[in-house]
C-alpha cells in the first residue's frame, strides 16, 4: 500500500524532471506542481486508499510525460510536422524557442511597430 509520504515523493520526483520553459522564466511548472503536490499531499493530510492509489497514478502519468513516451512509441512523421499548408510553421517554433533560451530579445517586423503606431 502507498503511503502519504511515498506519493508525496512520487509527485517531487516527477516535477524535479519537467524542463524548464525559456518562454516564461519567472512561472515554471515545475513549480506550481510542487506547491500542489506540498498542499495536498502535506505531511498532516490523511487521505484515503481511493485518494493515494490516484495520486500514485498521476505521478506516474507525470513521469511518463517527462519521459515522452509517447513520442517514442509513436514517433511523428514529416507529414505531420512539415504540413504541406505551412511547412516550416514548427521548424520556426522550434527556433523561437532555442532563442528564448538562449535569451536572445525578439524584435518587432516594421509592420508590427507600423501597426502599433497606427491604431494608438
Amino acid at each position: 500500500m502507498s503511503t502519504t509520504a511515498a506519493a508525496r515523493t512520487a509527485w517531487h520526483t516527477a516535477a524535479s524532471a519537467w524542463p524548464k520553459d525559456p518562454f516564461r522564466p519567472k512561472r515554471q511548472f515545475k513549480d506550481a506542481i510542487l506547491a500542489a503536490t506540498d498542499r495536498a499531499l502535506a505531511p498532516s493530510a490523511t487521505l484515503s486508499q481511493d485518494q493515494l492509489r490516484k495520486a500514485t497514478a498521476a505521478a506516474a502519468a507525470l513521469t511518463r510525460l517527462t519521459e515522452n513516451r509517447a513520442l517514442k512509441a509513436h514517433p511523428m512523421t514529416d507529414r505531420t510536422t512539415k504540413p504541406a499548408s505551412f511547412p516550416k510553421h514548427y521548424a520556426r517554433i522550434v527556433d523561437s524557442a532555442q532563442r528564448a533560451e538562449r535569451g536572445e530579445v525578439f524584435q518587432q517586423s516594421k509592420l508590427a511597430r507600423w501597426f502599433n503606431f497606427r491604431w494608438k
